[in-house]
């Protein structure tokens, strides 16, 4: 068992089969801010988190919400967007990944229905995405069929994550 706290180490040894890497690029962010009226008519919205939880290495933009990955890799990007205002008209969604390299669809929904008018959803999904150094990665919502009145819900049940894996 060995430890080294030398701060230019990309890895720790903690014990065994532990091992701890403090420069492994990892970001967590939530959305503090009601952000209302931003689709629900087919337009597209990039989400932007505003209150960054972890952002090590600070690779995360928190006011454009595009994360730059540091060096080449395999990443895991993941979305849980809380939306209120659904009306009855609104007939389908998807939530995406969109990174240097291609898009991911995250959650997609072609047809659904609403049994009454000012529903809340859930919209969640993670995905698994190989970058190259200075890829980058940010994530949008649509909802068509209705008019622009969809908001993102804020205080911690809406929120977006990334991580180097390997």
């Amino acid at each position: 068992m060995s430890k080294n706290n030398n701060s230019n180490n990309t890895s720790i040894i903690v014990s065994q089969n532990q091992v701890r890497r403090p420069l492994q690029s990892t970001f967590f962010a939530q959305l503090n801010t009601n952000t209302g009226n931003i689709t629900g008519d087919g337009t597209v919205y990039t989400v932007v988190c505003d209150n960054v939880i972890v952002d090590q290495n600070s690779n995360y933009n928190l006011s454009t919400g595009i994360f730059t990955a540091p060096v080449a890799g395999n990443y895991i990007f993941g979305a849980s967007i809380n939306v209120q205002g659904l009306t009855s008209s609104m007939s389908s969604y998807v939530l995406k990944c969109m990174t240097t390299a291609r898009e991911y669809r995250l959650a997609e929904m072609g047809a659904y229905s609403q049994s009454s008018s000012s529903q809340t959803l859930q919209i969640a999904g993670c995905i698994f995405a190989k970058m190259n150094a200075n890829d980058t990665a940010f994530f949008t919502i649509r909802i068509a069929g209705g008019s622009k009145v969809v908001s993102l819900q804020p205080n911690g049940i809406s929120f977006i994550y990334g991580y180097l894996l390997d």
